[in-house]
């Protein structure tokens, strides 16, 4: 059995997909060049010598011309391979083996969402999932982590942040629904999860999302998980998106239509959303902060 195969079993991708990236890998090593050029860039990383991910992507991305595999499935396929490497260095660091599981999840969440988006069994968020391989995201439970520092300072009533003041950057997978429990659970994760590998002592969570905006509290019940989630959240800054470009995962769409009419309205929240911008609304992001206890 393929290394891709038994990754992709593992972690429950959907059978097609199994089936169509194993494919898609054989197919790969039949074209010993374009396989060559794939496995140096396995044999950086695993050498610990590959700095930079993004033109190492292009150039397995560019393998599309001369074996048939769509690029967005060669991206895949490479971060699927990656996970061998990673598992090591996951066990260097002593980080628990379950914080790997629910990090590497997230190439069957994107891969889904590329199924969905593009019809191909493979990643478009590529570049960006290499922060799980550079060990500077973690995914916690429900949610991803990162750590960063403030770029500006922040001076409200309630809140004095320092520009330069580290803070743990939340990113929300599309897997499932947005539990309340599930999210704070998360939360007491990361919160020893980054005490433990970089000494924080004061401990603030951030967002910057569609999740958070204001907007939705005209639109949405009063129970909706999405406003369940965004109440811990204090809003520091709004994100204006005349546009709604940022709701393309919900619809999902590859960019969001000038004409409403035209998205899907098959969930309920596709249902309400487009309503709402039939009606001439948007729906803005929002940059929201809270302190951990």
């Amino acid at each position: 059995m393929s290394y891709i195969k038994q990754f992709c079993e593992q972690y429950g991708f959907a059978s097609e997909a199994i089936t169509y990236l194993d494919q898609a890998f054989q197919q790969l090593k039949r074209c010993d060049e374009s396989y060559c050029i794939f496995m140096r860039y396995v044999k950086l990383y695993e050498d610990n010598q590959l700095t930079l991910f993004k033109p190492a992507l292009a150039d397995i991305e560019d393998l599309q011309d001369t074996t048939g595999v769509h690029k967005y499935t060669l991206s895949l396929l490479y971060l699927i391979t990656l996970t061998k490497h990673l598992r090591e260095l996951y066990e260097l660091e002593h980080i628990p083996g379950e914080v790997f599981d629910w990090s590497v999840s997230d190439l069957k969440w994107k891969a889904k969402e590329c199924f969905n988006v593009y019809g191909v069994w493979g990643t478009y968020v590529a570049v960006w999932q290499t922060r799980f391989f550079k060990r500077t995201l973690f995914a916690l439970g429900r949610l991803q982590f990162e750590l960063r520092s403030f770029s500006y300072a922040v001076d409200t009533d309630s809140l004095h942040i320092a520009e330069g003041t580290p803070y743990i950057n939340i990113h929300i997978p599309s897997c499932g629904p947005l539990d309340y429990t599930a999210c704070h659970e998360s939360y007491d994760r990361a919160a020893k999860f980054f005490r433990d590998r970089y000494g924080l002592k004061q401990l603030i969570f951030a967002c910057h999302s569609w999740l958070l905006s204001p907007d939705l509290k005209a639109l949405l019940p009063e129970n909706s998980r999405i406003l369940s989630f965004a109440k811990d959240f204090t809003i520091i800054q709004l994100d204006i998106d005349p546009e709604s470009k940022n709701l393309d995962k919900i619809f999902p769409v590859r960019i969001m239509p000038e004409d409403p009419d035209e998205l899907p309205a098959i969930t309920s929240l596709q249902r309400t959303m487009k309503a709402w911008l039939k009606a001439g609304n948007s729906i803005n992001n929002a940059i929201g902060v809270f302190f951990y206890e």
